[in-house]
């Protein structure tokens, strides 16, 4: 039962199929919050960045800018990251942006796990 969730973090074709919608991203997130109003949602859109609603309250994270090798372990870094961030008290924006530059820095990186960057690694990304 997916009301039990507290936080939803998917893709567009996620977010597609759950519920339907093929407009914006923001109408995407907007019927996920619709079916799901108690829970936290963050909707990934690879190169424009990401988007976050909870109780009416969106924000936006834009992607840094880098030059693409392998998307493979894009979304799991993110979600990790973005998890990490939350758990250790981090504001909903701080962990956008600190899953952003995650993310940014695998896709830079071939293969999956060892793309996968450490948080010393994130901490000092200055990406664009």
């Amino acid at each position: 039962p997916l009301f039990y969730v507290d936080y939803f973090v998917l893709n567009e074709i996620e977010a597609n199929q759950l519920t339907g919608v093929t407009e914006s991203a923001t109408e995407q997130i907007q019927g996920i919050a619709q079916l799901f109003p108690d829970a936290h949602i963050v909707l990934t859109l690879g190169e424009e960045g990401s988007l976050y609603l909870y109780k009416g309250v969106l924000l936006k994270q834009e992607a840094y800018q880098v030059t693409v090798a392998d998307t493979t372990a894009a979304g799991d870094t993110f979600t990790g990251y973005f998890i990490s961030a939350v758990i250790n008290k981090q504001t909903m924006q701080e962990a956008m942006n600190l899953a952003s530059k995650a993310s940014a820095i695998a896709v830079s990186r071939l293969g999956a796990a060892p793309s996968i960057p450490s948080m010393e690694e994130v901490l000092a990304f200055q990406g664009k």
